[in-house]
């Protein structure tokens, strides 16, 4: 009898440890689908304004506005946050000094919260969500970016689920960029390679793949390990006719 008495207790014992890890299992699997839900809103969210900023200026946004000296002054994140909604923020941010200014930098918590990566707690002023920026990229500093040049870039043949669409923007876990900050990820960075860990790269907050946003408008992922080759082709325009020089609206002209 007591024999029988222990080994049901050690039965109701290894069920109890089985439900427990089962539990466990299923609040990291959710949390990580909430998560990835939270990145692919937060990625349509983006591109969504800067589409809207596209329809007001017939551009997107350049990467960065400069100042009197032709230095990086204010983001391509700020250039688009009455599209997102913030337009009282944008009205109290300055154009006539830098974005980490004295009046700027009070603004730094009003973060909105599409720039915040569900991976980052509430009080992060960092975006994860940055361009690939470089020679031949959508993103060319002062230089900004229209529809038709993006899209000749992308060819007819291809599609949103297309391997090599052109990737617009990402959701970079090693970002260490301000959101107000007219600075995004090197093109050279992200030519390194993607990783989960480690230095150098880009870096995603998933364990096989980083979320990126392409400019036929639909959300995607590029495969940790995929080759230098394929990156380039990935971030970069080709055979494209941009315009150099196209004037872009100055912040007084924006609303």
């Amino acid at each position: 009898m007591t024999s029988g008495w222990f080994s049901r207790r050690k039965t109701w014992g290894l069920l109890f440890v089985l439900l427990a890890f089962g539990a466990v299992i299923g609040y990291l699997c959710a949390r990580q689908f909430i998560r990835c839900a939270g990145t692919s809103a937060r990625l349509q969210h983006i591109a969504l304004a800067l589409h809207n900023y596209h329809g007001e200026y017939d551009c997107f946004p350049p990467q960065y506005v400069v100042d009197g000296q032709g230095k990086p002054a204010h983001s391509w994140r700020v250039l688009i946050l009455p599209y997102l909604g913030y337009g009282d923020l944008y009205a109290r941010y300055r154009f006539d000094e830098p974005w980490n200014g004295p009046h700027n930098r009070l603004l730094a918590t009003e973060m909105p919260y599409e720039y915040r990566s569900p991976f980052l707690d509430s009080t992060s002023t960092v975006s994860q969500y940055v361009g690939i920026a470089g020679e031949s990229t959508p993103w060319q500093g002062a230089t900004p970016l229209r529809w038709e040049d993006a899209s000749r870039s992308v060819g007819k043949t291809d599609s949103p689920d297309d391997v090599d669409s052109l990737v617009w923007f990402i959701e970079m876990a090693n970002s260490d960029v301000h959101w107000m900050e007219p600075r995004d990820a090197p093109l050279e960075q992200a030519l390194v390679g993607l990783s989960v860990a480690g230095a150098g790269g880009v870096q995603s907050n998933y364990p096989d793949a980083l979320p990126v946003r392409t400019v036929l408008d639909s959300s995607g992922w590029i495969p940790v390990g995929t080759s230098r080759a394929r990156l380039l082709r990935r971030f970069t325009l080709h055979d494209s006719e941009q315009t150099d020089g196209q004037e872009q609206p100055s912040p007084q002209d924006r609303p």
